[in-house]
């Protein structure tokens, strides 16, 4: 197992990975770094380098999904949402197979263990605002603004 941490333009993000798969990413309070990085680590490290620079529309490092099947459902709809486009925390409900449960489905958004891999920062209020995003919303505004000025 191993722990690196990615300087990027949103602050530092911490990996960590096991036996070829990204088990988590950390937006906010990535640890020191151990470990040897693996050569998915590099993998994503050039995945992200080439999504910041804008050249990668999506990330095709394996990831270790868990949790129930209302999360699971939840987590593969978010993947679907295009590069460059947002959508609300109701049409996510409906794409999730759940349409009454909008809350749980932000409850969802907030504890997702793959930022930026699993984009909820496209997922925005029905007001239009923005919303929360679990790595504060100057980052989510960041990422929005990113991906629409590449699309």
């Amino acid at each position: 197992m191993i722990y690196f941490v990615y300087p990027s333009p949103i602050g530092s993000i911490g990996i960590l990975a096991e036996d070829g798969e990204i088990l988590k990413i950390d937006l906010e309070t990535p640890i020191k770094p151990w470990g040897k990085p693996e050569s998915v680590v590099k993998t994503l490290v050039d995945e992200l380098d080439r999504y910041f620079s804008g050249d990668l529309k999506h990330f095709s490092v394996p990831l270790v999904l868990k949790g129930e099947g209302f999360s699971q459902d939840v987590l593969h709809a978010i993947q679907t949402i295009p590069y460059g486009m947002t959508i609300t925390y109701r049409e996510l409900a409906i794409r999730s197979g759940h349409s009454r449960a909008i809350r749980a489905v932000g409850s969802v958004c907030a504890k997702n263990p793959f930022p930026l891999l699993i984009p909820c920062h496209r997922i925005i209020r029905s007001d239009g605002k923005i919303g929360n995003y679990q790595a504060g919303t100057e980052r989510k505004r960041f990422l929005i603004d990113l991906e629409k000025s590449h699309s």
